[in-house]
């Protein structure tokens, strides 16, 4: 079996032959979110809490068993008779790497990577590691485990010194795999200058092509996933991953048809590096959203993909609603990021 690799537009097997995926995101189990889980706040801070009330002994015991249980072959199986074919793999960087000993690498964690692998790969089902925490907070909310709303992780060279080490060692481990479909290295990056996350991307590529050179990089971009502005000419065998999160599937109270309140006002500021703006500071937060207004949106996100002439791969996306829209399967039949996804068509939670 050999690998997978990008082609123009497309993903394709060692024989040229076009590779479709239909995937999911294994959301909630290595990277415990709260939307799934139902705890409040970010991981950190629940496990400390447990810490607490248990002691350390039975907390670290609830916590190993939470990983032997939430997650098991027979999840596997039924993956597997769904037709999915990758798996998205969100795993924290507190399973491979603590803060008191910063560049040493946890055999634990590398061993549940390694099990949901070959888990997945007896099935014939191919993953993409995805980091989807880093030291210091890779943005500002709390799916990166941050409990300040600061991503410090762009001041701090030393943050982002432990991950580049990181990748160099999950590549390697990696490198011989085709099952592994591909290494997402930094999940949802939000570089409050837009000035730096570009040249730690390079930094990323280069220290995986170091050890790796046959394994798809997927990149997201800016401020969530959203913005490519500034990545320049796109690399060999790189994917750069726009994530769509259509907003009346999320925001609170929204329509579809119809209305949807605006929370985040994504125009550019003075010295920063923004790019695919919904709306402007001098916008009413309610707009309307249909079909086009869905299009217009992810025709935006994916911008950087069609101009480039690469593969439009949407890894995290919410095609259908769960705070309020009324028409879920007239959004999840309509949605661009649920029909337009080209090679690697990842639809995670």
């Amino acid at each position: 079996m050999g690998f997978l690799r990008v082609s123009g537009t497309s993903i394709v097997d060692e024989s040229g032959s076009i590779v479709t995926f239909r995937g999911i995101g294994l959301a909630g189990w290595l990277d415990m979110e709260n939307w799934i889980i139902g705890f409040p706040g970010h991981e950190q801070g629940i496990r400390d809490s447990l810490q607490q009330v248990l002691g350390k002994e039975r907390a670290e015991f609830f916590f190993d068993r939470f990983i032997d249980n939430f997650f098991t072959d027979d999840d596997v199986k039924f993956i597997s008779s769904l037709g999915i074919n990758v798996v998205r793999i969100p795993f924290r960087h507190g399973h491979l790497m603590r803060d008191d000993a910063p560049f040493e690498v946890l055999e634990k964690g590398l061993l549940y990577l390694d099990r949901v692998v070959n888990s997945f790969a007896e099935h014939g089902i191919y993953t993409i590691l995805d980091l989807h925490t880093v030291p210091g907070w890779q943005n500002q909310d709390w799916h990166s485990d941050n409990p300040t709303h600061t991503a410090q992780f762009w001041r701090h060279r030393v943050f982002q010194d432990r991950v580049v080490r990181l990748w160099e060692i999950l590549a390697a481990r990696y490198a011989k795999n085709p099952w592994v479909a591909g290494y997402n290295p930094i999940n949802e990056p939000a570089d409050p200058t837009g000035q730096i996350v570009v040249q730690f991307c390079g930094r990323l590529i280069e220290a995986i092509r170091s050890v790796d050179e046959k394994h798809i990089i997927f990149l997201d971009g800016n401020r969530y996933g959203m913005d490519f502005v500034g990545f320049g000419s796109p690399e060999p065998n790189v994917i750069y991953s726009p994530h769509d999160y259509p907003p009346p599937a999320y925001m609170p109270g929204s329509k579809y048809p119809g209305y949807c309140h605006l929370t985040h006002i994504l125009e550019p500021e003075e010295d920063k590096t923004y790019g695919t703006p919904v709306i402007s500071q001098h916008d009413s937060p309610d707009q309307y959203f249909d079909k086009e207004a869905v299009e217009r949106v992810f025709l935006g996100r994916s911008k950087y993909a069609r101009e480039t002439g690469t593969p439009i791969a949407i890894r995290s996306t919410t095609p259908g609603g769960f705070t309020g829209v009324t028409k879920t399967s007239e959004l999840s039949r309509r949605s661009p990021s649920a029909r337009t996804v080209s090679g690697s068509g990842e639809s995670a939670p």
